[in-house]
């Protein structure tokens, strides 16, 4: 943890940190979402070098199954640490699906988040 005064502090230190971190992703999947044409499908870029053939999206209970098997391992490149989402994940659930889906049906992830699996 960093070093703070008090609880009130750090408190407000982590809540300043997720909060840029939770814009950041804003900022990121806005940009990815202006590249997207009318129709809903995703300019690819010149350098995609693979292609989905075959998908089925995933369902929520299916998603929270899967964080709440997830390992409670963190690295650099994490938004948000897996204890965290793990907690949190009835609300962010909806939201996380929604990306995943998406990134699916477009055979596309948006280039703002992690490249860990690229």
């Amino acid at each position: 943890l960093p070093e703070s005064s008090s609880d009130q502090q750090l408190a407000e230190q982590f809540a300043s940190f997720f909060s840029m971190k939770v814009e950041k992703i804003r900022t990121g999947v806005a940009e990815e979402k202006a590249t997207m044409s009318e129709n809903g499908t995703v300019m690819m870029s010149p350098n995609t070098d693979s292609c989905l053939m075959e998908f089925e999206e995933i369902s929520l209970a299916h998603l929270k199954r899967l964080v709440k098997d997830m390992a409670t391992k963190s690295c650099d490149l994490d938004v948000l640490p897996t204890w965290l989402v793990k907690e949190c994940i009835e609300d962010l659930a909806p939201h996380l699906l929604k990306i995943v889906n998406l990134s699916l049906r477009c055979a596309k992830v948006p280039q703002s988040l992690p490249r860990t699996l690229r």
